[in-house]
């Protein structure tokens, strides 16, 4: 899940017992590349590949960009082609 903390800002979250606790990945929030020189806003919405991929997750984020995880979430890279 995304959330946007008015303290520490935009991360991504995760939960294991059906969303009675919810804790940071070990690497903490999604972020642009230092060299693009754009801050993460928002990360809108987070979704799984098909079955057959298992494992990869992709997240859409303000601004508008699209980011990919390849380890169910721990960390994202930003897709750069689009």
């Amino acid at each position: 899940m995304g959330i946007n903390d008015w303290h520490f800002g935009p991360t991504v979250v995760h939960s294991d017992d059906g969303g009675a606790h919810f804790s940071e990945t070990s690497f903490g929030a999604v972020v642009f590349p230092k060299e693009t020189g754009t801050s993460l806003e928002r990360v809108w919405t987070i979704t799984p590949d098909t079955a057959d991929r298992p494992g990869v997750v992709w997240a859409g984020c303000e601004p508008i960009s699209v980011f990919k995880s390849t380890d169910s979430g721990e960390t994202f890279q930003l897709v750069q082609g689009l």
